[in-house]
């Protein structure tokens, strides 16, 4: 090299990133080629459903936006987090006061939630359980003594407990809750029920309401002798 000019060629590297699970964000940038040096800011941004929950590869941040210096090729990640909505408040707060919440945003973590077997929500004031949808494996919920008015549970098929005492219910369909033993509905606005396919049901009170009849299949006519209900309520196959 000549006297005062001797310098270092410059480097030159790759920059790829993905997110985790694919279709669940966006970084930004998302590839090409930086120099030796460079001060990249990188930022993951969360698609509806989802949120941010860290950086692996080549870093370990827990922050969206981060700077890296260059000095290799690069490679991140952007880990995020399927997310369930939960528009009501006090519910939400219900899940913050059982560990598997830590704000109130609208929306809870799915992967913890799908571990839930057990909630009581009684005398909390609760109007909506949207959300519920995703408690995959809950198996007894108690929900007495709330404003709740729609409820669907066809995606909670291992329910084998369900006490809804006490709320503006209309309309349930136990299609899919054919794991249930035990039902109790009184104080409600049901005008019609079918319970004709749940095999094992055990225990039944629906007080308090406006149905003419409730339907049951042939195996269910002894059991529902010992089953409550108003007395121009009637148990039958064919309603």
């Amino acid at each position: 090299c000549l006297m005062f000019s001797c310098k270092s060629d410059p480097v030159l590297f790759e920059l790829t990133t993905s997110v985790n699970p694919i279709g669940s964000g966006t970084i930004s940038p998302d590839k090409g080629s930086v120099w030796l040096g460079d001060q990249i800011e990188f930022s993951a941004e969360a698609n509806t459903g989802y949120s941010f929950v860290k950086w692996s590869g080549d870093s370990n941040d827990s922050i969206s936006k981060i700077s890296l210096i260059i000095d290799s090729d690069i490679n991140i990640i952007a880990e995020f987090a399927e997310m369930t909505k939960i528009p009501d408040n006090i519910f939400e707060k219900y899940l913050i006061e059982i560990g598997v919440d830590d704000k109130i945003d609208g929306f809870v973590n799915t992967n913890k939630i799908k571990k839930i077997t057990s909630l009581n929500i009684s005398n909390k004031g609760v109007n909506d359980l949207t959300g519920i949808e995703d408690f995959i494996t809950l198996k007894v919920l108690i929900a007495d003594n709330n404003l709740i008015s729609n409820l669907d549970l066809n995606f909670n098929t291992e329910l084998e407990i369900l006490s809804l005492n006490n709320n503006s219910l209309k309309i349930l369909d136990f299609t899919n809750n054919t794991n249930l033993k035990i039902i109790y509905l009184n104080d409600n606005s049901f005008e019609n029920l079918d319970l004709s396919l749940i095999s094992n049901l055990i225990e039944f009170s629906a007080i308090n309401n406006l149905m003419n009849c409730i339907k049951i299949n042939n195996s269910q006519i002894s059991s529902s002798s010992n089953w409550f209900k108003d007395a121009q309520t009637v148990f039958d196959i064919s309603c």
